[in-house]
This record gives C-alpha cells, sequence and structure tokens, in this order.
C-alpha cells in the first residue's frame, strides 16, 4: 500500500509538470493526433477512438532490413523474434545462474561464424544446444505471451520492413496501465535466450517463403531494380548462408544501436484520454536510454539506359514487369504521381490498364508503387494471355496506355473522379485503430510531422491535368527494367533438420516482474455489448427482401451486401457468373462506361459467390447512393452478353489452376476438404473443364437469373436512418415478385472415421509438409461455449498455448503451429476440432508425433487457470465487432440461436471457469479420438514406415482432388 501511494503521487507530480507543456496539435487533422516528445527524445503519438472499448498499441523502431549489416542480413527480422524472450527479471527464474551459460552460447556462436570445416560446425552446434539445454532450466517459456494474454491482449505480433520494425497488440481500455509496463520493460535489458530454437522457428519461415515461387521472382526483380540498395541486394529474412552463421553479438550491438529512445515511437490509437496516459507513459517510459543514431549510407541507383531486360524462368505462366524509378517517400511529386497511378490502375477497375482486363486484352495488368523512403519506384505487373500473345505484344499494348496519360487523353472528369475516390480511401482509413496506428508509424519513419504526412490530400485535390502529364513523362517513359519470366521451376533451398535434443524450459513460476506486474491497479471496463434489438435495425422491404442497417459512428461511407439466397453447392456455376458479372457491363452501359459511372459518384462493386449465396457488394459516399442504386438496378437486371468476356473468365480459370497448383497450401486445402466431405469437395462439385469450356455468356446470364428468384438480405452500414435506405430501394432498385426461400445453409456432415487415417499426397517439389489434424466434435451445446473457449485459450490457440509453446518454442519443428475446437455455425450441427503444422519436410514425423502426443495425452498445466481466465473476461468485455462487421457478425449469431450478445452472455460463465472446466471437455471430446489427418509434402524426405504407426495410411494422386 506504501509503494502504491508513492506511485499515485509520482504519477500526480508529472501529471502537472506535463499538463504545463502542451501536446503537438494539428489543425485539420481528421484523427486528432496529440503528439508529444519525452525528454528522452521518444516520440509519442496518441489518437483517441472511442468506438470500441480497445487500444491497438505499437512500438517502432526506426530500422529495418535495410540496416542489417551486409554480411549478416535477416539480422533486424530475428532480433524481433528475441524481443519476445524476456529480459533480466522477466521470462527467468534467476538469471545470474543463467547468465554464464547465455555468455557461454554467445562465445560459441563467435566461433561457429568463423568455422568453416563441417564436422567442427557440428561439433559446435552440439556443444550450443547442450550449453542451451542447461540454460533452459532457468528459463521461462512464453512468458511475455503469458502477460499479454492475461490482460486479454490479441493479434500479438511483430514485423519488420525495410525501413523499421514494430511490435503491436490490441488490449482492452482499463489495461493500459499493465500494457505500458510490459512494452516499458521488454526493451530494456533483453535477454536473447533460446535463440537457438528460435533460429530453427526462423528457418521454418524462410522454407514457408521458398514455397511460394512470386516471393523468388520479386527478389530477382528487386536485385534487378535496385542494383546497389539494400532493397534490393539483400533481404528482410536474411541469406540461408547469413541465418546458418548468426551473429549474437551482432545482434546486441544493433539493438544497442537502434533501439534508443531518439529512434523509436510509441503509437496508441483507442479507447482513452490523451491528457490522462501523457502521465503513465512519461512515468514509464522516461527512463529509457537515448542513443547516437548512425547516418545511413547513400547509395546511388543510376536512371536505366533504356529498356533493360532481365529475363528469368521461375513462373507457371509468363509474367512480365515494367519497373519504373519514381521518387521516395515525402517527394513533391508524390501527389501527382498517386493521381496518374489511379487514371492507369485503381481498385474500382476504372483505369486505363484496368480496361484492359475488362476487354480482355490481357489476363492481368496493374501498377503498384514501390514506396520506400530512400529509392521510389512503380512496377507494372503484366500477364499476358496463356495462348496467342507474346510479352512484347502485351508490352506494346501497357505502353500505349502510358502514352495517352503523357499525353492527357483523358477527361478532366476522370481526374476528379480519381479525386473523390482517393478522398474516399483516406476517410476508410481512419475507422480502424490499426491503420491510424500504421500511418502514424509510417509519418516517423519518415522523418514527416503529422501535419506534413496528412498534406498529401489537400495536395492531391490541387493536382491538375498539366501536373499528371509532366509526372507521366517523367517518370513512366522510355527508361526502365523490362524483367520477364518465363514458365520454369526455381531451385528451392532445403534447410536439414539439425537433430538437436529439444530445449524444454520446465519453470511454470512466474518470474520477478511478474510477480511484481500483477500488482498494477486497473480500472474496470466499459463493455459494448451488441443490442440485437437497437444497434441493428430489421425490416422487410417486400415479401423475402429483408434489409438490416447499423450504423457508421465515423464518417459519410456506406458499405453494402446484397445476399441473393442460393449459392455454388447447389449451381456450382455461380462461381463462374460472379467472375462473369465483375467483367460486363449492362445492355446499355459496357463494363468501363458501367465502372466509370459509378467512380464520378465515388462508389464500386464487386461480386461474390461462396456455397450459400452470390453477393453484390457496394460501397462509396453516400450522398450519391440512390444515383449508385439506380445504376446498379439497371445492370443486374440486364447484364451484357459478351463472348469475349466469357473466354477471359475461362482463360483466368486456366491460369489460376497452373498457379494455384503450385502452391502445396492450395493442395493442402483440397486434400482436406477431400477426406471430410469427399465427392462434396467444392473441389470435385466444381465445373469440369470441359464444361467450363463450353459456357455461354446466356448460361452465365441465365444461373444469375435463377439466383435472384430466391430469398434477398440486404446488409447495409451508413448514416443515413433506416427508413431512407427502405425508400431509396423501394424507389431505385427493382426486385423480382414471389421470391422463393433461400436454400438452407449450408453445413456438410463430416466424414466420421471408425479408426484413424492418414491422407498423404505426395508433392516433390514441396519443401515445407502441411498437416491438418481433424476430430468430430459433440453437437453445439451453448452452455459449453465457454468451456470450449478456455479448452482453446490452454490448448492452441494463441502463443501462450501448449501447441504453440510444445512444436514451434520447444522442439522448433514448425513456423506455424495451432489448434482450435471450433464451435458448429449453425444449432443441431457438430463441433469440429482442427489442428494445423506447417514444418520442413524431414521434420514431419517429430511434428506429427507431437501434435498427436498433445491431442491425446494433453499436459496439465493448472497454474495457467487463473491467467486464461482473466484473458477470457478482459477478451470478452472488450470484443465487440467493428462497425461494418456488426450485421454479419450478429447473423452468424443468430444462426447459432443466441439471443443476446455471446460475450455479455460469456463474460459472466468465465468468472466460474476451473482447469476441471478444460479437461472435461477435453477428455469427452478431443481425447483417443480417432482422427482425420491429411498430408501434403515430400514424402521422401520422411519415414513412410514411422507414418504407418500413426493409423491407416492412404495415398491420394493429386489430380484426383480436382474435377478434369
Amino acid at each position: 500500500m506504501k509503494n502504491q501511494f508513492f506511485f499515485f503521487l509520482f504519477l500526480l507530480i508529472n501529471f502537472t509538470s506535463i499538463n504545463a507543456q502542451s501536446f503537438s496539435i494539428y489543425e485539420d487533422d481528421p484523427i486528432k493526433v496529440k503528439k508529444y516528445v519525452l525528454s528522452n527524445g521518444l516520440t509519442v503519438m496518441l489518437s483517441e477512438n472511442h468506438d470500441l472499448p480497445q487500444v491497438y498499441g505499437m512500438v517502432v523502431v526506426k530500422a529495418g532490413g535495410k540496416n542489417d549489416p551486409a554480411d549478416a542480413t535477416g539480422l533486424a527480422h530475428y532480433l524481433e523474434h528475441m524481443l519476445f524472450k524476456g529480459t533480466t527479471t522477466m521470462g527467468t527464474i534467476d538469471y545470474e545462474n543463467e547468465k554464464p551459460y547465455l555468455d557461454k552460447i554467445n562465445d560459441l556462436y563467435q566461433e561457429l561464424g568463423q568455422t568453416k570445416e563441417d564436422t567442427a560446425r557440428k561439433r559446435i552446434q552440439k556443444e550450443i544446444n547442450a550449453q542451451s539445454v542447461r540454460a533452459a532450466e532457468f528459463a521461462i517459456a512464453n512468458e511475455m505471451d503469458k502477460i499479454l494474454a492475461e490482460i486479454g491482449s490479441t493479434g500479438v505480433n511483430a514485423f519488420t520492413t525495410e525501413e523499421f520494425t514494430a511490435y503491436i497488440n490490441t488490449f482492452p481500455s482499463n489495461q493500459m496501465k499493465k500494457w505500458l509496463s510490459i512494452y516499458s520493460h521488454r526493451f530494456q535489458n533483453p535477454v536473447f535466450r533460446l535463440f537457438q530454437s528460435e533460429l530453427e522457428t526462423v528457418y521454418e519461415e524462410k522454407n514457408r517463403g521458398n514455397d511460394n515461387g512470386f516471393n523468388q521472382v520479386y527478389e530477382k526483380l528487386l536485385a534487378g531494380f535496385y542494383k546497389n540498395h539494400p532493397y534490393g541486394q539483400q533481404s528482410i529474412i536474411g541469406s540461408t548462408e547469413h541465418l546458418k552463421n548468426p551473429p549474437l553479438k551482432k545482434m546486441y550491438e544493433y539493438f544497442d544501436t537502434y533501439y534508443v529512445a531518439n529512434n523509436m515511437a510509441l503509437i496508441l490509437s483507442g479507447d482513452f484520454k490523451a491528457e490522462e496516459v501523457l502521465p503513465l507513459i512519461e512515468a514509464e517510459f522516461s527512463s529509457w536510454r537515448k542513443g547516437i543514431i548512425p547516418d545511413f549510407p547513400l547509395f546511388e541507383e543510376k536512371p536505366f539506359n533504356g529498356r533493360e531486360k532481365i529475363e528469368v524462368k521461375l513462373t507457371p505462366v509468363k509474367v512480365a514487369v515494367m519497373a519504373f524509378r519514381t521518387v521516395p517517400n515525402g517527394h513533391a511529386d508524390l501527389a501527382a504521381l498517386e493521381i496518374c497511378n489511379k487514371i492507369l490502375s485503381n481498385e474500382e477497375q476504372t483505369g486505363l490498364l484496368d480496361k484492359l482486363i475488362l476487354d480482355g486484352d490481357v489476363t492481368m495488368a496493374g501498377l503498384y508503387p514501390l514506396s520506400y523512403n530512400d529509392h521510389g519506384g512503380a512496377i507494372v505487373l503484366v500477364v499476358p494471355k496463356i495462348i496467342g500473345q507474346s510479352v512484347e505484344n502485351a508490352e506494346a499494348m501497357v505502353k500505349e496506355k502510358l502514352k495517352l496519360v503523357q499525353q492527357g487523353e483523358f477527361p478532366v472528369e476522370k481526374l476528379e473522379a480519381v479525386k473523390l475516390n482517393q478522398r474516399k480511401q483516406i476517410l476508410a482509413k481512419w475507422e480502424k485503430n490499426e491503420d491510424r496506428v500504421m500511418e502514424m508509424a509510417q509519418s516517423f519513419s519518415q522523418g514527416k510531422e503529422w501535419n506534413e504526412y496528412i498534406q498529401l490530400e489537400e495536395q492531391i485535390a490541387k493536382v491538375t491535368i498539366e501536373d499528371v502529364k509532366r509526372v507521366a513523362l517523367q517518370y513512366y517513359g522510355d527508361n526502365y527494367l523490362m524483367f520477364i519470366s518465363k514458365m520454369g521451376f526455381p531451385k528451392k533451398e532445403k534447410l536439414e533438420k539439425p537433430g538437436f535434443e529439444p530445449v524444454i524450459p520446465k519453470n511454470e513460476v512466474k518470474s520477478e516482474f511478474y510477480s511484481k506486474w500483477q500488482d498494477i491497479p486497473t480500472s474496470t471496463i466499459n463493455a459494448k455489448y451488441v443490442n440485437f434489438d437497437k444497434d441493428i435495425i430489421k425490416s422487410e422491404i417486400k415479401n423475402n427482401v429483408h434489409l438490416f442497417t447499423a450504423e457508421n459512428p465515423f464518417n459519410a461511407l456506406f458499405s453494402m451486401e446484397i445476399k441473393y439466397g442460393t449459392g455454388t453447392f447447389e449451381y456450382p456455376i455461380l462461381k463462374y457468373t460472379a467472375e462473369y458479372l465483375n467483367l460486363v457491363g449492362s445492355k446499355s452501359n459496357s463494363a468501363s462506361d458501367l465502372r466509370g459511372k459509378l467512380y464520378k459518384l465515388g462508389c464500386s462493386y464487386y461480386f461474390t459467390a461462396n456455397k450459400d449465396e452470390i453477393i453484390l457488394h457496394v460501397e462509396g459516399m453516400e450522398q450519391n447512393l440512390n444515383d449508385a442504386l439506380s445504376v446498379l438496378n439497371e445492370f443486374v437486371l440486364n447484364p451484357q452478353e459478351d463472348e469475349k468476356k466469357v473466354k477471359k473468365v475461362q482463360s483466368d480459370i486456366k491460369t489460376n489452376n497452373k498457379i494455384q497448383k503450385r502452391e502445396p497450401s492450395f493442395i493442402a486445402e483440397a486434400l482436406q476438404e477431400f477426406s471430410l466431405y469427399g465427392n462434396n469437395s467444392i473441389f470435385l462439385r466444381d465445373l469440369t473443364s470441359s464444361e467450363i469450356s463450353k459456357l455461354k455468356a446466356l448460361d452465365l446470364i441465365k444461373a444469375f437469373e435463377i439466383a435472384s428468384e430466391y430469398e434477398i438480405t440486404i446488409n447495409y452500414t451508413g448514416r443515413k436512418p433506416h427508413s431512407e435506405i427502405v425508400d431509396a430501394f423501394s424507389s431505385a432498385f427493382i426486385f423480382k415478385s414471389n421470391l422463393k426461400p433461400k436454400k438452407p445453409k449450408v453445413v456438410l456432415d463430416r466424414a466420421i472415421p471408425n479408426e484413424t487415417i492418414i491422407y498423404l499426397c505426395n508433392k516433390k517439389s514441396a519443401v515445407q509438409s502441411q498437416l491438418f489434424f481433424n476430430i468430430e466434435g459433440k453437437s453445439l451445446d451453448l452452455e459449453t461455449v465457454p468451456q470450449i473457449d478456455a479448452f482453446n485459450e490452454y490448448f492452441g490457440a494463441n502463443m501462450s498455448s501448449l501447441v504453440f509453446q510444445e512444436i514451434r518454442e520447444f522442439r522448433s519443428l514448425a513456423y506455424s503451429a495451432h489448434a482450435n475446437y471450433r464451435t458448429a455455425k449453425i444449432k443441431g450441427k457438430n463441433n469440429f476440432f482442427r489442428g494445423f503444422i506447417g514444418c520442413q519436410g524431414d521434420k514431419t514425423m517429430d511434428a506429427m508425433e507431437a501434435m498427436v502426443n498433445l491431442i491425446n495425452n494433453m499436459p496439465e498445466k493448472t497454474e495457467r487457470e487463473e491467467m486464461i481466465k482473466s484473458s477470457l473476461i478482459q477478451t470478452s468485455q472488450s470484443n465487440r465487432p467493428e462497425f461494418r462487421k456488426l450485421i454479419n457478425t450478429y447473423q452468424a449469431w443468430k444462426d447459432q440461436e443466441y439471443r443476446d450478445d455471446p460475450n455479455k452472455l460469456k463474460a459472466q460463465a468465465y468468472t466460474q471457469l476451473t482447469f476441471e472446466d478444460i479437461k472435461k471437455i477435453y477428455e469427452s471430446d478431443i481425447k483417443n479420438q480417432k482422427m482425420i489427418i491429411t498430408i501434403v509434402g515430400n514424402s521422401k524426405t520422411f519415414d513412410m514406415v514411422k507414418l504407418q504407426s500413426f493409423g491407416k495410411v492412404i495415398q491420394i494422386k493429386e489430380k484426383s482432388l480436382f474435377v478434369n
């Protein structure tokens, strides 16, 4: 109590002194950022948003991949990983006795980096492993993750870019003091324990990237574009050679150099009052040390000399990239370039390059900026038609469009429409805490004051046609890199598993920091539960046309879904109908004209289809809703017949199939579908190649006409009152009469095996194996859902869970490992357990054994009970859906027959939870149940005899997973 008194006294004194100094506040700032720089140079940026009782927090460091030493690439990234391992007082039971082993490990890594001979290297690595095992006797695994979980944190993560490194998560707004304490402490006196096992995890992350062929394409492209700068000459994840020789000493040096207060920022957006939070920040973060930041070297990138060509063979289809040098972040020409780029290519598909796609002239074309602080660029990605079109022909078409912009051959209305839609995108960006924080992080990374950074909107409004012509001529001329990838199979780097003894900390006690941290007081939260009767307004526009509306608390942007009540399960052709409708116009407007009309209104649309529905998605400026509905009504009543667009749909399907079937993750999804649903797999219920080739425009239009005869649900989020939306549809949108009831929601029964069955699909090219573990659960009972949530929290849902800890942290068997007992989507259906591991091929058997053992012999760590309860309670009290997801979430809850916000119901139930509840769910629903296990990987890398010890093995050929 005495310590608490002095703590509050300290805050009071600091509050008085801080209040006397003013925040930096910026005029015309839509999110009212308040910036303050502490005495040690730490930048603090705060944006209040009281929509949800949550806060999104980030600590950002102005150092990233480009700051890696040339002889130690990947360092910033694996330092990011190590900063989850604790400090001298967190993540350890006795740092003084742990330190000698850690020092020895540091020395051994120095020796390893200087040793080339294989036998000597293996000896050193085994000694590192032995020292790591001994050091682990003092470590507390995942303690930071457990602490963050206890306060209801979600989305705990970190990421490294070329320019900066960021540490992030969302937390309940009443946990501000505790969150600040954790994030302040984690960057003071960090200890890089459990390094060997974490490095193996980074290997797995690199393996995952190696299985994605387009990663190699992008790296080769950047290497040719940035011939001198680290942007192109080194990758964020690092070279294999450097990952094999990690310099711990250099990692500490990197931390000491860049992780200093005057090179870092604390950024928060959410439900708090800045004036109340700043004193807490001052108290926690003012002790961070300052440093001298070294100047980043200048790397010159010369202009291209005409058309410089690089040709590789890395992709399943022809791909061409025209790469142009433009301007870095913050340049005066950025606004004009932004408009120029959107005239050429935009999300609404109204650009000149988009027209090439809509007209079927190429398979794909789009412009994508390379937004960097030192050297900017832009790439035009072009995929020629698979048959009958050369790269050079597609390139010439792109150059014609560039020339039109250079000559100003586009109407003023086009320019103004682009500006309007840029305004729309900027407004949407401020809705989410995550987006606000990311924009603030970008401004900090670029060294821009916030008012300078947000001036882009004002600058965009002033751009003229002459400005667009000038930048198009200056930057998109005849000097560029022509990067061509023809069909080929890239050689994939494969890292062998080291065969080390697992490093398994056995301590479940709390560290010195954790014990003291728990005494920090917290306030009660103002939970904002969903009121089913008030937050969602419901009515029938006409018989079987249902309207649901929810309020947009931020701006005048609406979003809407019109759902037609049958989908691809009943009519597989609707998958292709959706693609077709995204390409055509109406009988009176071409696709370009249709999209152009809506674009001028600040609106856009697209179709999707799923098992249950075909959906028209619309968003835009709410003042133009009625006009947009009129345009769309004419379209859906009279879609255009265009056989050329059908040919494009058919060509795109072939292209996508070629690309997707190279990806092990796609094959794994198809194998999962087959193992659980047999011939009802979405991949086997699809149209055959022959059926697709015979499709005509009338077939696709007829399918949509059939779908539009079913019950319709409209979900609308905006500011207009519900009655005005009813009036808008009644006056501007025509629905068919006598609509049929919608088809029942498709929730298929899964296969239930009498014995454990393993379906294996051999994919020789895969570096990683993809494993799924499936168990049929019990029928959905809402009374048991809180206990299921507790089981998931304990077993496999996050970074503090058993699965993550045992498979990734202790044994380094995978980068991605998780498990979840999913509740059924509708009442009367069964729940479903699914686990996943993505691991290096030669670790497949070890990973499988580890997961099966966890499923059948779950360790009982009863001391985690309070942490799990606290995490669930805090999350349930702050877990209100975002406003644009509110209606769909409500509808999903109603499908499960909830009559009130389940978070409200669960919050009370969680207080009564015990570890026995977790055991009960586990023992009745999970333990020793027969499983369906699926594996996609290179079977030559693992022991087939051992595989058979887990169950009956059925080998499946890849081609049998798809229709012919």
